[in-house]
């Protein structure tokens, strides 16, 4: 679920520390402080949300879930070097996920969770006369350490355990990729097509799959959103932080390691630091945020005025607020207004009213209607120049690139970056900051046909599962779907305004992969209104005790 960025950055930033003889005790020093920031919010946070858990997890499952964000963190702020970063988070990810014994929904969820609270610490590698093989991210480092052996199990288990239902979602998927490798290969190496596949698999293909193939019961995919949300509620507890003192925890490490993923340690707007944790840009951390919040409302959206529950919804809001990000902003309130109008209206008028906004919104982009829209933006949120300049840099990219899309529209523009550089920005570099737009000019209109349809029935069917009993009580099964659709939409609106990097193509991924695997399961499943934590699956599932398929007999 990745578009392609056309950044290249050069760092400017100093170090943070001049080169003395004391500047690895220096490093140290800062690294220790940081440490204990995130130790001192990640534990407060453990605290005040422990009962906003209380029935989704026992707490021995719940405890063991921030020992291990601890320990990957403590992992994080200590290492100092990106090679000891990624063995120590892949040992941990293995002996944790072993803790846990819960099989292939044990490995998801500490996957998920973990991912979402690891920086944006990067390793290349080589192999042999091969210089650059592999970007190693901490996703993939993840994906290799919990996803490649339950994977391959599911591959190998007996067939009457084959998912239904998941052809068209799964075609758009693989479709995307191999269309956007096949259109770069004409200018690309063997190298470079390789490393390609490997980061779709790693990066889209593999989540997808584990999940939508590995999840099969109600109490498993609960299992899974829960610490997922354990994750998001330690994010924001640490937003909560840098909101309090004006410092970015994590941006210093880019000093301790040596790498750079933003050209300033800190960006401000209207006087304040944007808080961002541990996501590469303050964006992401929005996107982030309003993800948890579509999932609380799901696990724990009737429960809002419980204690416990309205802080995890007001941490969340307020870390969200403190990223100063237009976009996500109205993202998330979209997100909230289908919520609503859902619990007000039935599916079959929903999707009328859908389709008709987004038919006024392609009108008003072809007939230049949207400069008003822009113009209550910049007068809204627009507090300086720069963030008025901004707002109008992303009309004026929309613009220029659909002038280029219209002179080959299907199968997208070949070396469309060198056609852009009238868009260069005071950093050197031409930031394609809208996700459909990168779509377009790389594979067409056949490439987003293709990237869309995977969300298109996700949401489909998710409308279509939202039933109502004789006395127009809704089904207990509706409210995932009605915040699956609100989040699933919230985030397609959210990648209007940003390119797909960093954090976003797992939260895109996710956003498919958990109400495909829902929508796999049978009715009575999907409705079932037991709370129980889960406790794994029947011995001789895969997620239990793996079991090869059976050897075949011979015929009579």
């Amino acid at each position: 679920m990745e578009a392609r960025r056309s950044r290249h950055r050069v760092p400017t930033t100093p170090p943070l520390f001049p080169r003395t003889t004391s500047e690895s005790e220096q490093n140290v020093i800062y690294a220790i402080k940081l440490l204990f920031a995130a130790l001192i919010a990640g534990g407060i946070g453990a605290y005040l949300f422990r009962r906003a858990f209380d029935t989704l997890l026992s707490s021995e499952d719940y405890w063991r879930a921030w020992t291990s964000i601890a320990l990957v963190t403590c992992a994080t702020f200590l290492c100092k070097f990106p090679p000891l970063f990624c063995i120590a988070i892949a040992v941990i990810a293995v002996l944790r996920a072993g803790s846990m014994r819960s099989g292939v929904v044990g490995n998801i969820s500490l996957f998920a969770m973990l991912a979402v609270v690891l920086p944006p610490i990067e390793l290349k590698l080589g192999l042999g006369n091969v210089g650059y093989l592999l970007t190693l991210t901490h996703f993939r480092v993840l994906a290799l350490a919990l996803l490649v052996v339950p994977a391959m199990k599911l591959m190998l288990e007996r067939s009457d355990h084959k998912r239904h239902g998941l052809f068209w979602i799964d075609a758009g998927l693989v479709g995307y990729q191999l269309l956007r490798i096949a259109l770069a290969a004409p200018s690309s190496t063997g190298t470079s097509i390789l490393r390609s596949l490997l980061e779709a698999s790693l990066d889209t293909l593999l989540p997808y799959y584990v999940i939508t193939r590995g999840v099969r019961t109600l109490p498993a995919l609960r299992f899974i959103v829960t610490h997922l949300m354990i994750g998001i509620a330690f994010a924001a507890s640490v937003g909560i932080i840098e909101i309090l003192t004006q410092r970015n925890l994590y941006s210093g490490l880019q000093t301790i390691y040596d790498v750079t993923w933003q050209l300033t340690y800190v960006l401000s707007r209207g006087g304040f630091v944007r808080v961002q944790a541990a996501a590469q840009v303050p964006i992401n951390f929005a996107i982030l945020l309003m993800t948890g919040i579509g999932l609380l409302i799901w696990l724990r959206g009737d429960q809002w005025r419980r204690q416990s529950v309205f802080l995890l919804f007001a941490a969340m809001f307020v870390a969200l607020v403190g990223t100063w990000s237009r976009g996500p902003w109205l993202a998330a309130g979209a997100m909230l207004l289908v919520v609503i109008v859902l619990g007000r209206m039935s599916a079959s008028v929903f999707r009328v009213l859908l389709l008709l906004v987004l038919l006024l919104g392609m009108v008003a982009i072809a007939t230049g209607a949207d400069s008003a829209v822009v113009a209550a933006l910049g007068a809204l949120f627009g507090t300086t120049g720069s963030d008025l300049s901004t707002i109008d840099y992303r009309r004026q990219l929309l613009s220029t690139s659909l002038a280029l899309i219209k002179q080959s529209p299907w199968l997208g523009v070949p070396n469309y970056a060198s056609q852009l550089q009238s868009l260069r920005q005071g950093e050197g570099i031409v930031d394609i900051v809208n996700s459909y737009v990168a779509i377009m000019l790389g594979a067409g209109v056949t490439g987003l046909a293709l990237y869309l349809l995977p969300f298109v029935i996700v949401v489909h069917r998710l409308l279509n599962a939202i039933r109502r009993d004789a006395t127009g009580i809704r089904e207990p099964g509706s409210r995932f779907a009605v915040s699956m659709v609100a989040l699933v939409l919230a985030l397609l609106f959210a990648i209007f305004t940003t390119s797909t990097f960093d954090l976003l193509p797992l939260l895109l991924t996710l956003s498919v992969a958990l109400p495909a695997a829902w929508l796999a399961m049978p009715g009575k499943d999907r409705n079932s209104i037991d709370l129980t934590p889960y406790r794994g699956e029947p011995r001789g599932h895969v997620l239990g005790r793996f079991q090869p398929r059976p050897p075949a007999q011979p015929l009579p």
